[in-house]
């Protein structure tokens, strides 16, 4: 039975994200970062991770494969990470994205100007070099 658990393996998370077109240049140095995985280890049907600093995350990865998009999955895993997020102090959650605005508008993440972004935040290899400036830049208070 599939179901969320920590830390799928490695490359497990990097076939995923590679498949649907995602970044996964920095993922080897993993330092604050969690991954979250729906599936069974060795058949992960789905990701999403989470960079640490101090009260602030940024929501990193979020991959469902082509077979399980469309049933949950991703807000499945959105909400365990959110849920993590608030155990580990986390109050304010961002994320960058370009295709994906809507669904995250639907969960509560709003749109923010860049420069409104805090330094941890700002500093992230996420933000200051893997993601275009075109991205939308999203936050949600916890």
């Amino acid at each position: 039975m599939d179901k969320v658990f920590v830390d799928p393996p490695i490359a497990e998370i990097l076939s995923l994200l590679t498949s649907q077109g995602l970044t996964t240049e920095d993922l080897s140095e993993r330092g604050e970062m969690c991954f979250f995985g729906f599936g069974q280890p060795g058949c992960v049907r789905g990701v999403v991770g989470l960079e640490v600093h101090g009260r602030f995350g940024l929501l990193r990865s979020l991959a469902v494969s082509k077979d399980f998009q469309r049933k949950g999955t991703a807000t499945i895993l959105v909400n365990t990470l959110e849920i993590h997020a608030h155990k580990v102090g986390i109050t304010e959650l961002y994320l960058l994205t370009e295709t994906a605005q809507i669904y995250f508008s639907h969960r509560g993440f709003s749109v923010i100007p860049r420069e409104l972004v805090p330094r941890e935040i700002r500093e992230t290899h996420q933000f200051s070099s893997l993601c275009p400036d075109s991205a939308t830049l999203m936050r949600k208070r916890l």
